[in-house]
């Protein structure tokens, strides 16, 4: 198939583009100035077009897409302008979408948040990306009521992890300090329960809506990516430093005062993956060991 793909360079995107692109003709859509070292082993074996260089409507004019695959994702730190926001997160997928229903595109697969089940709906620890996701999917949805002919599919992800994360995101920042050995790391007490999910498991499970795309409905469909199972962040952040044997950071619990309307449980509803023969291949403790195995081989290279 032909796949398009946009936010090659991030996370989650770079691993997906390295699992997809043996088998696929890979196009991403990334900015000029967006830094690509998580995906240079293979740029050569793909294409790819700067968004701030070429119109969508240029762009569309030289592929015929049979997927797009949106990861972009604008998280809105460090005050951030939220025009900056909306543009990243809402405008641009929906230009995607329009030119998905007016080149017959076979598939839009979004990618969502778990902050965004109804029953979180308070929680604004990160309001403006939050809302911006929240009224994506809500035109998603309308989109898909007017007009059914093409399948757009929602990946609703619980917390991933795994090399190659942001570093100020919550499990890299551990990690860092971590290996750095600092003398303690602040953190509330822990008892937020959070469904971890290892990037290779998240990335399976696109494969696995590739794989299975023609027995998809029609129209607008969600599934829930994570282990089916939750864990205290206590816990994972333990399993973080006992990979580190003599490591002497301690482990403030309880220094920090929890977020307002703080999540303190999710995890995922996988039956709908676990029909297409879905299932996660790491629990936290395997996840975190092969996530060290990969940063030894990275600080070894």
């Amino acid at each position: 198939m032909v796949i398009l793909v946009t936010g090659a360079t991030g996370f989650l995107g770079s691993h997906l583009i390295k699992a997809l692109y043996k088998n696929h003709d890979i196009v991403i859509l990334k900015r000029s100035f967006s830094q690509t070292n998580r995906i240079d082993s293979i740029l050569s074996k793909i294409t790819y077009y700067d968004i701030d260089k070429i119109s969508l409507e240029e762009f569309f004019s030289k592929h015929r897409f049979d997927i797009i695959i949106h990861t972009a994702t604008n998280y809105g730190k460090n005050n951030e302008n939220p025009k900056e926001i909306i543009k990243a997160n809402l405008l641009l997928p929906l230009d995607l979408l329009n030119y998905a229903y007016q080149t017959q595109v076979k598939a839009f697969l979004n990618t969502d948040t778990f902050f965004n089940k109804p029953q979180f709906k308070n929680y604004k620890n990160l309001a403006y990306y939050q809302l911006s996701k929240q009224n994506l999917c809500q035109w998603l949805i309308e989109s898909a009521n007017k007009d059914k002919s093409l399948k757009i599919i929602n990946f609703r992800l619980e917390h991933i992890y795994g090399a190659y994360d942001n570093e100020s995101k919550f499990v890299p920042t551990i990690i860092r300090k971590l290996l750095a050995n600092e003398k303690a790391i602040d953190l509330t007490l822990g008892s937020q329960k959070r469904d971890f999910i290892y990037i290779d498991d998240v990335v399976s499970a696109y494969l696995k809506i590739l794989e299975n795309i023609n027995r998809l409905p029609q129209g607008f469909i969600e599934f829930e990516v994570g282990t089916g199972s939750s864990v205290k962040l206590r816990k994972f952040v333990k399993l973080l430093k006992a990979q580190l044997v003599n490591n002497k950071t301690v482990l403030n619990f309880g220094s920090l005062a929890m977020s307002n309307n703080e999540i303190m449980k999710s995890k995922a509803k996988i039956n709908a993956l676990k029909a297409l023969d879905w299932q996660p291949q790491y629990n936290v403790e395997t996840g975190i060991k092969e996530l060290f195995s990969r940063i030894a081989i990275r600080h070894h290279t």
